[in-house]
């Protein structure tokens, strides 16, 4: 082909590569050393399998072995990694010639790589988009769940106080103010809140809870203040701290004590959600992290998949019947 059309071989923006049926390079032009990083003479007589990317390398032998057998010429993209070890992507075809009694396949090459990289890139927004999307979805479902019966609940608890003690049920309904102007916020975060607001979320929450169950209810909350700053995925200490109100300890008679830690291990924030309730039996534990219907509310199963998505771990629950709860979430910092 070199001599056949020089100028086109030479001077043309193609890359050309001539190997034989064992894959030695016998001829190559000035583009494809370009390309390929190197000089001309030292691509000559060496193996062309030393420029394949080792995952396309099987799939470019396959091409090769067709073109060889059949004459028929091939088209295929795959990946050549070049001299500085940067990987290519390339468009190939290739045709059969026979020379001086040698059958050569020439591969005409052309550089995609800017092309892929634009078309990875659009990929990924509209990756990043669906996901978006998917995760103010669940968003919306979480707070659809975790919102009516404690808006009921809590309306019926101010009322009823407004016959016994105006003060207590005003500070009732201020407390539940705050916490839904709170709520309704994490909308306006763009999928992030910071520890600061959750930990303000909480406090809200429990005050209005300890407003209807007095003495039944003891909490605590420490937290690092260096951490307050952080963004984490809103809805998830929420919903877990309820259920250990709510499921743990309100289910004793004499009802019992949270207490939310959270603290910087390593590179991550840990979460810690403990209570002296109930507890929970080992099949119950395993049926709320894998089961679609959680049956205790806002499914677990959903918070533990967000949590696996953003940093690799899953929720940790220890438990014992008539002992209590331990919860552990550990986020990506």
């Amino acid at each position: 082909m070199n001599t056949q059309y020089p100028d086109l071989f030479e001077q043309g923006p193609v890359a050309f590569v001539g190997i034989t049926g064992v894959g030695i390079i016998k001829a190559t032009n000035l583009p494809a050393a370009e390309l390929l990083g190197t000089l001309r003479s030292h691509l000559v007589e060496q193996s062309i399998d030393a420029y394949i990317y080792k995952d396309d390398l099987a799939r470019f032998n396959t091409y090769s072995k067709t073109l060889f057998e059949t004459g028929a010429m091939q088209t295929f993209k795959l990946r050549l990694i070049n001299s500085n070890h940067h990987i290519i992507w390339v468009q190939i075809a290739a045709v059969l010639l026979r020379e001086e009694l040698l059958p050569i396949a020439w591969f005409a090459i052309i550089d995609i790589s800017a092309r892929k990289k634009m078309e990875a890139d659009v990929l990924q927004a509209h990756r990043e988009l669906e996901q978006s999307r998917i995760m103010k979805l669940e968003m919306n479902a979480l707070q659809s769940q975790l919102k009516p019966h404690f808006i009921f609940n809590a309306l019926s608890a101010a009322i009823a106080l407004c016959y016994t003690d105006s003060s207590k049920a005003a500070s009732l309904l201020t407390d539940f103010s705050r916490y839904l102007r709170l709520l309704f916020d994490v909308d306006d975060y763009d999928l992030g809140v910071t520890v600061k607001k959750t930990v303000e979320l909480i406090k809200t929450y429990s005050a209005i809870q300890k407003s209807r169950f007095g003495d039944r209810l003891n909490v605590i909350i420490d937290v690092n203040p260096a951490l307050l700053d952080f963004n984490i995925i809103p809805l998830v200490v929420e919903p877990l701290f309820a259920k250990a109100i709510r499921h743990g300890v309100l289910k004793k008679a004499h009802g019992g004590t949270v207490i939310l830690r959270i603290k910087r291990l390593h590179d991550y924030i840990e979460i810690l959600v403990c209570d002296n309730g109930v507890g929970m039996s080992k099949d119950l534990i395993n049926r709320l992290l894998i089961s679609e219907q959680s049956p205790i509310g806002t499914r677990i199963s959903n918070i533990n998949y967000r949590i696996l998505k953003q940093s690799g771990k899953c929720i940790k629950i220890r438990s014992h019947e008539g002992r209590g709860t331990v919860v552990r979430v550990l986020l990506h910092i």
